[in-house]
């Protein structure tokens, strides 16, 4: 079989992270750019069309799946999970954008799903856990793994496979763990069943199987690969950085979601092959791709054969071959269907090969291709040699929502490519948010002073304000924002709120203007982790006051992010309700300033969220 180019499917804006194929009319995508889209055709060989764009999370959708029809479904549910830790789920029969049901208990980024006939759904999740629903509702928990959950399989209602990070596979009956499969050594990504046999497994790939039993692979190297009988059949390069997941369909036909937001469908059928313009297109697309040196090894353009290599035939599927033409160097990849090299790219320059490399109209001496460990798509990381490695990194985390718990995962990455260069680890430049200092070093003497010992956490944060904030301070003052937001837990004791207040008092000082987008949600996350305490622990009148009358402040100076506005709306509201539990009403000041804020606020953000939480706040006033 011959596989070529049968439909391009473009709206997605950024990489599409999942796809399912149900079958040969439905295709189902989702993507960093926060939707899924439902793509369908009336018949098998009509062309594919948007159907629906499904608002399925307010941040990266990862994963989503296929409930088949039934009663309350005519068409079948879309299932969806993301960075937003929700699992929506959507009726095809209502074409509503927003979702029908939403399952809530997963702590972290949901990123993996599959459904059993039955409806019954499994979920896996960076929280080191998966998660069975039934009829919408959370049946058990599967606790086993110690780390994320990124590949989920359900055999039947009953039993349920998973993958992970820890390099394991689980298998369950319900929720008990029956076996655990060794073999992998990196991350579980991907699993599929094969009739007969049992089921396949990949590790940092992705993975379906067609209906002969031949097993399809996707992979960071950009192509999509079928396997018959242990070896490669036939490779597809694709004009993109990464094949994120591959899926097929009852007909046999591959669809493969890539890191240029496309959704690509592959027929071995002639008759559902894309006409024989938009094949050369492709072909073209695909040849005229830079690739950086490091992707295929290193290259000495003087040892490189001529064109006159390409007249011997390659030895497998996907081998791949370096030309010299003229002054360019070209990689060829060996086509064992048609016995033929096909150019796939031409060959650039590594990074950090002594010129400076653009990224986003800057110059920089590295930009790295990064694939974080829990699972991280390869992003673009920018870096000068005399940069702070930490500096670097923690810009990277924040710029891709990344888990702050990989700076130092980051760093030690930096420095292991950067061997040899003089990077930039001065002590001035990185600095603890909580004291101004330098990060900790020993110390020559010892101090019996007492009193110097202690540095207020605010010590940098009492220096003048300006924008742009200087690099170093700008990092401490996230550092110092997600920190204090961390100090207000479900198990936070107040006391009489003493502390408190001072924290709440220092949050005010800072002008809001001068603050991140990134600083702003840390900030509204301790309002809002704060109004939650407040919800258990009635909060002192001095401290209650200080709280509201930050909140409001944020909600009349944000006019851009409506996240940050959406989490200080929320500890708002928290606060209200525990008033009014408490039979303590606000001041009448601050509640006239707050209906204002309330009245005015959906004019400045047009979400339904905070239109809905707005009109339910002012109902409580």
């Amino acid at each position: 079989m011959n596989y070529k180019l049968s439909a391009t499917l473009s709206a997605h804006t950024s990489d599409v992270r999942a796809v399912a194929s149900p079958d040969d009319s439905l295709i189902l995508s989702a993507s960093r750019d926060t939707t899924a889209i439902t793509w369908s055709r009336p018949s098998p060989t009509a062309p594919f069309a948007q159907a629906t764009v499904l608002r399925a999370g307010t941040r990266f959708i990862s994963a989503i799946t296929y409930i088949p029809p039934r009663p309350d479904a005519p068409e079948g549910y879309v299932v969806t999970g993301g960075q937003d830790a929700v699992i929506n789920i959507f009726s095809l029969a209502t074409h509503k954008e927003e979702p029908n049901f939403s399952l809530v208990g997963h702590t972290q980024n949901v990123c993996s799903l599959d459904a059993a006939p039955d409806g019954t759904v499994i979920s896996g999740s960076w929280d080191q856990t998966a998660k069975i629903w039934k009829n919408f509702e959370l049946a058990y928990d599967l606790v086993g793994h110690s780390q994320s959950v990124w590949a989920v399989l359900a055999i039947d209602p009953e039993r349920f496979l998973t993958g992970s990070a820890d390099n394991t596979i689980k298998l369950w009956y319900q929720h008990k763990n029956v076996k655990t499969f060794t073999g992998h050594t990196q991350a579980v990504r991907g699993l599929a069943l094969i009739p007969d046999i049992g089921f396949a497994s990949c590790s940092n790939d992705s993975i379906s199987v067609l209906p002969s039993g031949d097993i399809v692979s996707g992979g960071e190297d950009r192509t999509l690969r079928i396997w018959r009988d242990g070896e490669c059949a036939q490779v597809i390069t694709h004009p993109a950085i990464s094949v994120w997941t591959v899926s097929t369909m009852p007909n046999a036909d591959i669809v493969t979601g890539c890191s240029d937001g496309v959704v690509r469908v592959f027929s071995a059928s002639e008759e559902r092959w894309a006409p024989a313009n938009e094949l050369k297109a492709y072909e073209d697309s695909v040849a005229s791709t830079a690739l950086p040196a490091q992707q295929v090894g290193d290259v000495k353009k003087s040892d490189l054969p001529g064109i006159e290599a390409l007249s011997q035939p390659g030895k497998k599927a996907g081998e791949v071959k370096m030309i010299r033409n003229a002054e360019s160097v070209e990689a060829h990849e060996w086509d064992s269907v048609n016995f033929s090299w096909k150019k796939i790219g031409d060959v650039v320059d590594a990074v950090g090969s002594g010129r400076k490399q653009l990224y986003q109209g800057k110059e920089y001496d590295y930009v790295f291709d990064v694939d974080v460990e829990e699972g991280s798509p390869p992003l673009k990381l920018p870096y000068n040699a005399n940069e702070n490695p930490y500096t670097a990194a923690q810009r990277f985390l924040d710029n891709h929502e990344l888990p702050h718990s990989y700076l130092d995962e980051v760093v030690r990455f930096i420095e292991k490519n950067t061997a040899g260069v003089n990077i930039g680890s001065g002590g001035g430049e990185f600095v603890d948010p909580f004291t101004g200092a330098s990060r900790y070093q020993a110390s020559q003497t010892t101090s019996t002073g007492g009193s110097q010992d202690y540095m207020d956490p605010f010590t940098e944060w009492n220096e003048p304000w300006s924008s742009p904030l200087p690099k170093s301070r700008d990092t401490n003052v996230l550092l110092l924002l997600r920190g204090l937001a961390n100090a207000f837990q479900d198990d936070t004791t107040l006391d009489n709120g003493a502390w408190a207040g001072h924290i709440l008092k220092k949050l005010g000082e800072a002008p809001y203007t001068v603050l991140s987008k990134n600083q702003r949600v840390a900030l509204g996350t301790i309002l809002f982790n704060l109004s939650c305490v407040g919800l258990r622990e009635n909060l002192d009148s001095g401290l209650r006051t200080l709280h509201v009358t930050l909140i409001l402040s944020i909600l009349q100076a944000e006019t851009s992010d409506s996240e940050a506005a959406y989490r200080s709306l929320v500890a708002l509201g928290n606060t209200v309700y525990a008033a009014k539990q408490a039979s303590k009403p606000l001041e009448a000041s601050q509640a006239a300033t707050a209906k204002q804020v309330l009245a005015h606020l959906p004019s400045v953000f047009l979400e339904d969220r905070i239109r809905n939480m707005a009109s339910v706040i002012s109902g409580m006033l």
